[in-house]
């Protein structure tokens, strides 16, 4: 069992092509992507990071447009757009910033040194505050679970009863980064025009 756990943890997770659950069940606008150049940094985003760099998963710029990839734990094209105007682009903001507010600190991480992951970014106000966890990917897989201390088999055991014998540190964080994530998907349309990203703006890594 020790073995199968260290080969988990190391393995790099599978790439699959379905998005997250969520609500935005995608249709893809047929016309042909119009070209989309990054020249600011979005405040709230996730970004996928590994050994090959970083990457866009979905972004909120100021301006209220929002910019997503169908693929919301790898990121990459292709990617569609919208603009949420400036009334929900504030109200979004605020409840992210409440939510980012949850702890102090600046950066909240769960993974293994220069693992694959995906940070959580807020950057409104001034601020930069960030969760990073490499879970996503390998929880993709029904079979496998995610806790502070690797990657785990379920076996007979349930993913939640699992989590539940976590520490309360870490039960906080997957809370906090369910709801992250629950505020994003909320923000994505069922559909919006193709979009071509060309070196977008992002955070900068820690």
């Amino acid at each position: 069992l020790s073995l199968l756990l260290c080969l988990c943890a190391c393995a790099a997770p599978p790439r699959a092509a379905s998005t997250t659950g969520g609500s935005a069940s995608l249709v893809v606008d047929p016309t042909p992507p119009h070209l989309l150049v990054g020249r600011e940094v979005p405040l709230v985003s996730a970004v996928r990071e590994d050994a090959d760099g970083r990457v866009l998963i979905l972004g909120l710029w100021a301006d209220g447009r929002l910019v997503w990839s169908e693929d919301r734990v790898f990121g990459g094209p292709p990617y569609h757009e919208t603009h949420l105007g400036p009334k929900r682009t504030s109200d979004a903001l605020h409840v992210f910033g409440r939510l980012f507010d949850r702890w102090e600190g600046d950066l909240l991480a769960y993974h293994p040194p220069g693992a694959s992951r995906v940070e959580l970014i807020y950057g409104a106000g001034g601020k930069d505050r960030r969760l990073a966890s490499w879970h996503e990917a390998f929880e993709r897989n029904p079979e496998m679970v995610v806790t502070e201390r690797g990657v785990e088999p379920l076996g007979k055991r349930s993913r939640a009863e699992v989590l539940a014998g976590c520490s309360r540190e870490y039960r906080r964080f997957r809370v906090l980064w369910k709801d992250v994530r629950r505020m994003m998907e909320g923000l994505v349309p069922r559909k919006g025009p193709r979009v071509t990203l060309a070196e977008p703006a992002l955070p900068a890594p820690r």
